[in-house]
């Protein structure tokens, strides 16, 4: 009886354990887009400035036909700071960026290109 308890306990673990993993890669997998929708459908822009070098893009920091690192944003909303991936290569230090985010969640942001 106890033997069989404590396997009813480590297959009741082993499936939490499954769900919370299929649960975050799903979750990884649908935030961008239902992120991208909001910004599309809500969002405000604002101008923010290239602040650093976040790395290289490629594989293990190498670089891959020549790319150069990518940099990061910041971008100010009352008086807050948030920070973003330019996800490019072509800015400089100090460039401005022009950036799209929802009003009620600046953190979730992007570059824009229009």
């Amino acid at each position: 009886m106890k033997q069989e308890n404590k396997n009813n306990r480590k297959s009741i673990l082993k499936i939490c354990i499954f769900i919370t993993i299929i649960g975050y890669i799903s979750f990884q997998i649908i935030r961008w887009p239902i992120q991208d929708y909001y910004l599309v459908k809500y969002g405000k822009t604002t101008i923010g400035h290239i602040v650093k070098e976040r790395g290289y893009n490629g594989v293990n920091g190498h670089f891959i036909d020549d790319e150069q690192a990518v940099h990061l944003y910041s971008f100010t909303i009352d008086n807050k700071i948030y920070n973003g991936d330019s996800q490019s290569s072509k800015y400089k230090i100090g460039d401005t960026i022009r950036v799209i985010y929802i009003e009620d969640y600046p953190f979730i942001n992007r570059p824009t290109t229009t």
